[in-house]
């Protein structure tokens, strides 16, 4: 029924309000589903991302020291990371291997920044702040200070 062809008065009228309200839910159905594509497109391209930095790599073990004083047990891991410094430099790193209290991480480069640093890892749904305890070339150990759990 046309617009022209409705009679005037207030059933015409609560009758158009009621097709507008349809009209804009549906409206609004069909952005949260395209939204909802454009979210589940750009998972599937990290997800491919981090396959594709993750092939060829295998997760390292670290042997069990003697007389190990360490609070947690570690896990291997090789998760690729991103560690942001105070002057706001950034160096990547991946992460070898981790535990509940730290984790021990490898710089792709020879990279001396502050002792203390953000840390974001993807991978393991990780950021938060840590300090460095040792150093040793290129890999270091570092306890988590403050983290949260990312989506």
């Amino acid at each position: 029924m046309t617009r022209a062809a409705l009679p005037r008065g207030t059933a015409a009228r609560t009758h158009m309000a009621l097709f507008e309200t349809a009209k804009s839910k549906a409206r609004k159905r069909a952005a949260a589903a395209a939204e909802e594509r454009r979210l589940a497109e750009e998972r599937g391209r990290l997800d491919a991302r981090v396959r594709t930095l993750m092939r060829g790599r295998r997760p390292e073990t670290p042997a069990p020291a003697q007389g190990c004083a360490r609070r947690w047990p570690r896990v291997g891991a090789a998760a690729p990371g991103t560690a942001v410094f105070r002057s706001g430099a950034e160096a990547s790193c991946l992460v070898r291997d981790r535990g509940f209290g730290g984790m021990r991480i490898e710089f792709s480069d020879d990279f001396d920044g502050s002792d203390e640093f953000a840390l974001f890892i993807p991978a393991l749904k990780f950021a938060g702040v840590v300090r460095s305890v040792w150093k040793s070339g290129r890999a270091r150990g570092v306890e988590v200070v403050r983290w949260s759990e990312t989506a």
